[in-house]
């Protein structure tokens, strides 16, 4: 277990470097508490689209965070212009995180497989995020 953790942690640093992005550790405002971490990934064989990722503990689910985080992350990547646009993907059975991603304006595209499962999947644009 310790093995693959430092193995993900040479990998978002290996993102950070590489791209100006990875997954960041996200604290709370009033007491620094670990809520989760979220951020983005160049995802796919050729690593050619940018996708958003979040995973929060069970603790802190259903108190608004995993949308207000994906929110500012969705237009903080804009602001800088990493690309016209991301994507994200879910367990077919998060319908939480499928309504988070509806909710701050993905449509839904076609499914994707990851891990062998067909996985809901949507994007976002710059233009969608705006109107």
């Amino acid at each position: 277990m310790l093995l693959r953790g430092r193995e993900k942690l040479r990998n978002w640093f290996g993102e950070q470097a590489r791209d100006g992005i990875t997954k960041y550790k996200i604290l709370g405002r009033e007491d620094d508490r670990f809520i989760g971490r979220a951020g983005f990934s160049l995802f796919g064989a050729e690593r050619q689209e940018f996708e958003l990722g979040y995973s929060l503990r069970r603790q802190e689910w259903d108190k608004g965070y995993a949308t207000e985080i994906a929110a500012w992350l969705a237009d903080w990547f804009f602001a800088r212009n990493f690309a016209s646009r991301f994507i994200a993907f879910t367990h077919p059975d998060n319908g939480a995180s499928q309504h988070v991603l509806t909710k701050i304006g993905m449509r839904s595209r076609m499914p994707m497989i990851v891990d062998g499962l067909s996985c809901p999947t949507f994007e976002l644009t710059g233009g969608m995020r705006s109107a």
